[in-house]
């Protein structure tokens, strides 16, 4: 079946990320999705992942990465005891890239 549309290669991308259009969209949208919660929308998102069954492996994934990220933030907070909690997750998230 021949492909329609545009292919997503890093240079289609990038002109697509760099678009005043796009990145007004995505700035909007961050701008809603962090405002606070409702009641009813807490209650959508719950009952949406009540029953969610993981794999074993999926489980054993997360708590492994989980123990990981934990230890990264105890070996941060040991040499910088004094480092903000939004510092000390961006900290943690470089590591973990690495």
């Amino acid at each position: 079946m021949p492909v329609k549309g545009f292919t997503w290669n890093e240079e289609y991308r990038k002109k697509f990320y760099d678009s005043e259009k796009v990145k007004d969209h995505l700035d909007n949208f961050v701008k809603q999705a962090s405002q606070p919660k409702t009641e009813a929308q807490k209650t959508k998102m719950s009952i949406a992942k009540t029953g969610r069954k993981y794999s074993q492996e999926h489980k054993d994934n997360m708590s492994e990465t989980h123990k990981f990220r934990q230890a990264l933030k105890k070996e941060i907070l040991t040499k910088y005891p004094e480092m903000p909690a939004d510092e000390l997750w961006k900290q943690v998230r470089a590591r973990m890239e690495e």
